[in-house]
């Protein structure tokens, strides 16, 4: 009887709900819309908005395009960097890219970008740094 009721309860035990976005099943399928370009928006958070205040825009601008040209040697995926987009990173706290090409798990894409651009940042900050930004597709 016991064992039963273990079971019972182990086989209705709400399983918890992952609220997290899929952003490589959002862009493929506005690649499948017919949508040749996807514009993503990397919004750093809270401390990567400290970090990023002490550089201008040139050098964030060179520091991303640089690993991300390195990364997509890597991977599938055509990436441009609008310098006209990116005008205001600081201030908007967001840094914009374009995508094309998509044969790759973006999600992975952007985690190891993610990971190799506190490199070059961590040098002009004291303190520990953790994520710097998080993915946002915009259509």
């Amino acid at each position: 009887m016991f064992n039963r009721l273990v079971d019972w309860i182990l086989f209705n035990e709400k399983k918890p709900v992952s609220n997290k976005f899929n952003t490589h099943k959002k862009i493929n399928g506005l690649m499948e819309k017919g949508h040749l370009k996807v514009n993503v928006h990397l919004n750093f958070t809270n401390k990567g908005k400290l970090v990023i205040e002490n550089f201008n825009n040139e050098e964030l601008i060179e520091i991303f395009s640089r690993y991300i040209n390195t990364l997509t040697k890597k991977y599938a995926v055509d990436i441009k960097v609008p310098v006209d987009a990116n005008q205001n990173i600081v201030e908007d706290g967001s840094f914009k890219v374009v995508l094309s090409n998509v044969q790759c798990d973006v999600e992975t894409f952007f985690k190891e970008l993610g990971r190799d651009i506190k490199v070059p940042l961590k040098k002009r900050t004291d303190g520990k740094l953790e994520n710097v930004f998080k993915i946002q597709v915009v259509e």
